[in-house]
């Protein structure tokens, strides 16, 4: 009976078994189909309204139905319409032969032979060029062939509105009246030829104005005007201290100069006295050194160019035949454009016509001598009544109009908008950071991007009129189709979310049956795929890295099984991951800093970035020419991974994986490759040898997942708010903002970093979970930590183990030399960020902080007073955010101009309270207790699913409505 009873059991056993993993599959499957079904019927739902509800908004509240398609599938049942507005002539009419531009090439030459004389450009434009972004980098090219002519027209006081990069000016704004022309202002008598003027309120006035970044100044003049015709018998200049050194003019002239001499200086202290000296208005200081280009900035933000007509014709005249510039450009178009979107008749084409025209007439008539250059606006986007982004057809009405009038009238005109590739430019300029969040104004990036093209043309323009050989051939059309065939997958993107669903059910066909060799596989070519796509070229360099690691680990192993040492296998593995990392990482940044420790002080120029390894032979530079090193994504990331896998087998705490496929799929799992976390051989590789996965999918880990990655994607789109918004138009210039600017962007970044990485990490780990896989946790609320020692328990973890585990710890941790281990340890994570002294001093300055912690024996105890657990939080997160200025900080000019813009007392500000409310909310969210998240996470476990795909369409609809359009790539993708 009971040998009966037994075989009846084992026999009904194993279909009960099969019975139960069957419904288990179709409760997975079901919860997948419904959370799936429920999510993409809320969307389409929403492209529904967008489409016969909300079109006649003209604004794109939601997606449309084709921008759920897959790239491929949407480029080719939608394609983009070609441009046909404007005939596709050359980016630079600048006449036959170039005769648009003689007086200025001619200029240009004289100079260039003699080595002496100033050429003057005065480049008047909108927000475009606010800041320098654009005119910084035209201005670096024309002094690097022509020479630097000094700093040319500048402003008497310093104005937010016409704030100049390389220049310091400490004029006191309380010693005069300023007076700038206005948006839809009238003409008045109080502009000067720039379109402002200083009246002082005094007899006497003190102008400051400091070199910064240019050769020392030769001489200076300063523009003035007497209305009134006051007899000037008395008064007098003075220089820099010295005595007085020429008298004002006794001519009763309305409009007048008086020019002086400086000695190579580096700061013009001019002091003004006249006992009617209110009455006068200074227009403009002028700074200039030896000989070479002197290019005057004049940003107009909000103006359009016809605003310039306010200047009354006798200042303009009078003002600009005193200056005399050779070339005369205008860089308008923005707000023309909005305008003439917003107010179609008020500022219609036809009118917007008229006033370009009369503009420009009035430039050209009076001043034939100066050539003038017209420089049109780059691609726009706005919502088209479909809900798509398409070219603004306002921007190509105005770039219409700008090229007939200029041919017209015979003044060269340089077409951006063709010159960077015409329409669809925008979205991967935008990808690429050469577009601010509006994908209307450059970043500084982008202003260099664009100066490669136009001062390309100018200059090949101005070879050509000489009938010389270019220098300058190509224009880089290269570089332009790579930006705009980007195909690399990201996290945020709907590529990714098609390739995962591919993935997903792929995967989880394998594993139902119980193919786990083809699943391995599986996933490691998708893996591969995935790291193709950022780079395929760069594909052998993670399978050599696992090739060798994969053999040395073997060998270490099995010397270790043995009884030997193995050291050698292992410093080989070291050295093989350390010099990739090197050549890759840091090899340009030491070179760099070796030439110029090599040649301090000497007169050789320090070689462009494409140059390697300078060094000296017989006193003088010699460089290896090499191409600009491209960075391999994550290639931080996946060498300490393997790194760590071959110290573990050296110590005996892990076992050789002779299974190539399971090994290689350690090293290059997609989740976690190009932005960790950084996860141990140890985690990883035993659970894979038991099957082709972690654990066993249950209805439990797919919610879980789905939680990580929509809370991930909710943290991402954030950051990118902030960064937009704020944080990345202060940090590319701090002293262009206000100090409460200042210090909203001093918490924002915090919480932007934060956000952008932990939200990458949380969609890394969701993505693992739902594919059967466990990472390392990387983040536990690292801003409510009570000291900086315990942040660094909370902040990447991953990244603090490693360094503690494999670094740390062997040079003696606590036992011997602590503060040399720490901060050793310290500046080598900071280094480890990237190949910069900014990473470096952060680094530095987190490793004397816990030096400082440990020689003070500084640890926040629990069991103390809310009162004394606030401060204690209070100031270690301000000690952290102060790191983060470092760490943003892309030079020591950026740093200092952070602070010194945080202290400078400003009544202005216009508080976004949106901002604010986003930051206050962004750190009570950081520092909340872990139950409040639990309980979020309970509730969402405990919803059915189709209740939570409603609840993530919801959310994918708020964060399609927030953001300003294709995210930002993660911060940590450049480590």
């Amino acid at each position: 009976m009971t040998d009966l009873k037994s075989k009846s059991n084992s026999s009904v056993f194993p279909t009960m078994q099969l019975q139960n993993k069957t419904q288990l599959h179709k409760k997975l499957l079901t919860h997948i189909f419904l959370f799936l079904l429920s999510y993409v019927l809320c969307l389409l739902f929403a492209s529904y309204l967008q489409n016969n509800q909300l079109s006649v908004s003209q604004k794109n509240w939601f997606p449309q139905t084709k921008d759920y398609l897959p790239t491929f599938l949407q480029n080719k049942l939608y394609p983009i319409p070609k441009v046909q507005d404007i005939p596709k002539k050359d980016y630079f009419v600048s006449g036959k032969n170039h005769e648009h531009l003689a007086n200025f090439f001619r200029k240009l030459k004289q100079v260039e032979q003699e080595k002496r004389g100033i050429v003057r450009i005065l480049h008047f434009g909108d927000s475009i060029i606010w800041g320098g972004f654009v005119t910084e980098h035209i201005e670096n090219a024309f002094h690097k062939d022509f020479g630097n002519g000094g700093r040319g027209l500048v402003p008497v006081i310093d104005t937010l509105d016409r704030r100049l990069i390389k220049h310091k000016n400490y004029t006191s704004k309380s010693q005069v009246d300023w007076y700038p022309i206005k948006i839809l202002g009238r003409e008045n008598s109080k502009y000067g030829f720039l379109g402002e003027s200083a009246r002082p309120k005094f007899s006497r006035l003190n102008i400051r104005q400091i070199l910064k970044d240019s050769p020392p100044w030769e001489s200076f003049e300063i523009y003035y005007r007497n209305p009134d015709n006051i007899k000037l018998q008395r008064g007098n200049f003075s220089i820099n201290g010295k005595d007085p050194i020429g008298n004002l003019s006794s001519k009763s002239l309305p409009c007048q100069k008086f020019q002086g001499k400086l000695e190579n200086a580096e700061k013009a202290y001019i002091d003004l006295q006249h006992p009617e000296l209110s009455r006068f208005y200074i227009d403009a200081v002028n700074l200039e050194s030896k000989y070479g280009v002197a290019y005057s900035v004049v940003s107009r933000t909000g103006f359009e160019m016809n605003e310039l007509r306010q200047i009354q014709e006798e200042n303009l005249v009078c003002g600009l035949q005193l200056y005399q510039p050779d070339l005369i450009i205008f860089h308008f178009g923005v707000n023309e454009s909005q305008h003439m979107r917003l107010y179609p008749k008020q500022r219609g084409p036809k009118i917007y016509q008229e006033n370009f025209e009369k503009t420009l007439v009035r430039y050209r008539q009076n001043f034939p001598k100066s050539n003038l250059l017209v420089i049109g606006p780059a691609e726009r986007v706005s919502h088209a009544a479909n809900g798509k982004l398409d070219t603004m057809p306002e921007v190509l009405k105005v770039i219409q109009i700008q090229r007939e009038i200029s041919e017209k009238l015979k003044i060269a005109y340089y077409d951006t908008f063709l010159a960077l590739g015409g329409s669809g430019q925008n979205l991967p300029m935008y990808k690429k950071d050469y577009l601010q969040g509006d994908r209307t104004h450059f970043t500084r990036k982008g202003g260099k991007y664009f100066t490669e093209f136009f001062y390309k043309d100018m200059y090949n323009s101005y070879q050509d009129y000489f009938g010389l050989q270019k220098k300058i051939v190509t224009r880089n059309e290269e570089k332009l189709a790579r930006l705009k065939n980007s195909k690399a997958i990201n996290f945020t993107s709907k590529t990714f979310f098609y390739f995962f669903l591919s993935v997903f059910f792929f995967a989880y066909l394998l594993s139902y049956l119980q193919l786990n060799f083809l699943r391995i596989v599986f996933l490691l070519l998708a893996s591969y795929y995935f790291y193709s796509s950022w780079n395929p070229n760069l594909l052998f360099l993670i399978v050599f890295s696992t090739v060798v690691d994969y053999t040395l680990a073997i060998k270490i192993y099995e010397e270790k099984q043995k009884q030997k040492k193995a050291t050698v296998y292992l410093l080989l593995s070291i050295l093989t991951n350390l010099s990739l990392l090197f050549f890759f990482k840091y090899f340009l940044f030491f070179s760099e800093l070796l030439h110029q420790v090599l040649i301090n002080g000497s007169a050789i120029p320090m070689p462009p970035n494409n140059l390697v390894f300078p060094f000296l032979i017989n006193g003088e530079s010699v460089s290896l020419p090499l191409r600009d090193i491209i960075l391999p994504v994550g290639i931080s990331f996946y060498t300490f991974q393997t790194m760590s896998y071959t110290i573990d087998i050296w110590n005996g705490k892990a076992e050789a994986e002779y299974n190539f496929f399971k090994f290689s799929l350690y090293v290059t799992f997609f989740p976690q490759l190009v932005a960790g976390p950084i996860v141990r051989a140890t985690e990883f590789l035993p659970k894979l040898r038991q099957g082709a996965e972690h654990f066993r999918l249950r209805i439990y880990c797919i919610s879980q997942g789905l939680f990580l990655i929509f809370w991930g994607l909710s943290k991402k789109n954030a950051a990118d708010w902030l960064a937009v918004n704020m944080v990345d138009r202060v940090y590319a210039n701090p002293h262009m903002h206000t100090s409460l600017d200042i210090v909203s962007t001093f918490y924002a970044y915090g919480l932007q970093i934060y956000g952008d990485f932990s939200g990458y990490t949380d969609i890394a780990l969701g993505v693992a979970m739902l594919l059967g896989f466990h990472l390392t946790k990387n983040f536990d609320r690292p801003y409510a930590s009570l000291s900086i020692g315990e942040f660094w328990r909370r902040w990447h973890i991953s990244l603090g183990s490693w360094f503690r585990n494999y670094l740390y710890i062997p040079l003696g941790g606590n036992r011997y030399l602590v503060s040399r281990n720490l901060l050793f340890t310290m500046l080598v994570c900071g280094i480890w960020h990237g190949a910069g002294i900014a990473f470096l001093l952060w680094g530095l300055y987190h490793g004397l902080l816990l030096l400082l912690e440990r020689w003070f024996a500084y640890k926040p105890q629990q069991n103390t007073s809310r009162l004394l657990k606030y401060l204690q939080w209070f100031f270690s997160l301000h000690l952290v955010l102060l790191g983060w200025v470092i760490f943003r900080s892309d030079s020591l000019d950026t740093f200092q101009s952070f602070f010194t813009t945080l202290w400078q007392h400003s009544k202005v500000w216009n508080p976004d309270w949106v901002f604010i409310s986003v930051v206050v909310i962004g750190y009570s969210l950081c520092v909340a207790p872990k139950e409040i998240f639990r309980q979020i996470q309970r509730f969402w476990h405990y919803l059915p699913a189709a209740v939570q795909g409603l609840f993530a369409a919801g959310l994918t609809l708020v964060m399609y409505r927030l953001s300003t359009s294709e995210v930002k790539a993660f911060i940590y993708f450049q480590f």
